[in-house]
């Protein structure tokens, strides 16, 4: 959210698509005043239930039952290329999605990469980012390399660098310390291991 509203001040308002029981959504209502949430399956969550997210199918061809300036998400690592058509198709200035850095590579996401949708930032993690199902554990750890991949609307956002002729992407690097200064007090409360 810090890089969308770096890129994109004028953003108001964003969409979780898979929100699951909220770790992102949770964190999104501090840059963006208007935050909706949606899922493919409704998690036994408490946050999950208060906030009224529903169950929308997000990878289901048409439109959502939300409008919103940026779609923010970490999607299921299965339905990736659907979610970047999706929410480009779906979302009115631009798309932020929490990726494996690995998906830069591919020939079936090249396109979505750099010629049909071409992406405006890459930015990752110096530190690496623990992500386990269902639950966040501060103390756990993982060899996996995490990134943001944005991709911003005509007009939105930074101008890109042409080199060799094409426009290429911005890279925003999370420097490390940032996990612990926007880790916040009731983190572990809401969303820790559960027994």
């Amino acid at each position: 959210a810090e890089i969308v509203r770096q890129i994109d001040p004028r953003a108001r308002s964003a969409w979780e698509c898979a929100v699951g029981p909220g770790h992102m959504a949770h964190g999104l209502r501090d840059y963006f005043p208007i935050v909706h949430g949606s899922d493919v399956c409704v998690y036994d969550a408490p946050l999950h239930r208060a906030r009224g997210w529903g169950d929308f199918d997000f990878t289901a061809e048409g439109d959502g039952p939300f409008r919103a300036d940026w779609i923010i998400t970490n999607p299921p690592f299965d339905h990736i290329e659907t979610f970047i058509e999706r929410a480009w198709a779906r979302a009115d200035r631009g798309v932020a999605l929490l990726l494996r850095a690995v998906c830069l590579e591919g020939q079936a996401r090249h396109r979505l990469l750099h010629s049909d949708l071409q992406i405006s930032v890459f930015a990752p993690f110096s530190e690496r980012v623990p992500m386990h199902k269902g639950f966040w554990d501060e103390s756990r750890s993982t060899a996996t390399a995490y990134a943001w991949f944005l991709w911003c609307k005509p007009g939105v956002g930074p101008r890109l660098p042409v080199i060799c002729g094409k426009r290429r992407p911005l890279i925003f690097d999370i420097p490390p310390g940032t996990e612990y200064r926007l880790t916040r007090g009731d983190d572990a409360e809401l969303f820790g291991a559960r027994p």
